[in-house]
């Protein structure tokens, strides 16, 4: 009878503390996983932000210098003299780096995070914020492709992006230095 009264009082003690456990893990609306500091959505720290603003303040900058109305000149780009074009160049080319070293790590991210998905070990609103992300970056090498084509018309867009993929490959996420660009070959003209 001593034994029976024990192993009630022992379960009892065990059901509080695990109710205790779950209420605390439950207040303020945050999750078990937020608590131990795990984020419920994908993290961006990887997005080339920087690189696509730098891109954008130059290319206002240059509309501004170079045309009177953009609006009504769509190809101003493509007449740039010599030494704008190639700054242009050099920052569409820093961006599409920037682009193909989170292309590559969302990649990687995305299947592992699949296997975890798809046995119930992250949430649906951490897989959603994965291909949200994935679907951004998709958006953002389209944006490139449309730049390079207004900036060399004539050449193929995808040029720049096999040359940033293979320049990711060879030196990773390393921005080219002046004097690497200025010995290497036109990567949007290829």
């Amino acid at each position: 009878m001593a034994a029976a009264v024990l192993l009630v009082i022992a379960a009892v003690i065990v059901i509080v503390g695990v109710s205790a456990l779950v209420s605390f893990l439950l207040q303020d609306g945050e999750t078990a996983l937020e608590k131990l500091g795990v984020s419920n959505t994908y993290p961006r720290g990887f997005w080339p932000g920087a690189r696509i603003e730098a891109y954008l303040e130059l290319k206002k900058q240059m509309e501004s210098q170079y045309t009177p109305d953009p609006e009504a000149d769509p190809h101003w780009m493509s007449r740039l003299p010599a030494q704008a074009k190639d700054m242009l160049k050099y920052r569409l080319m820093q961006r599409a780096i920037g682009d193909m070293a989170a292309l590559q790590k969302i990649d990687a991210d995305a299947r592992g995070y699949w296997r975890l998905f798809s046995k119930g070990m992250i949430t649906r609103t951490f897989w959603e914020s994965v291909m949200e992300a994935e679907k951004d970056l998709s958006q953002e090498l389209e944006n490139v492709k449309l730049e390079a084509s207004c900036v060399e018309p004539t050449q193929d867009p995808q040029g720049i992006m096999n040359e940033a993929m293979q320049f990711v490959m060879r030196y990773g996420n390393q921005l080219p230095s002046a004097a690497d660009v200025a010995g290497g070959a036109d990567a949007v003209a290829e």
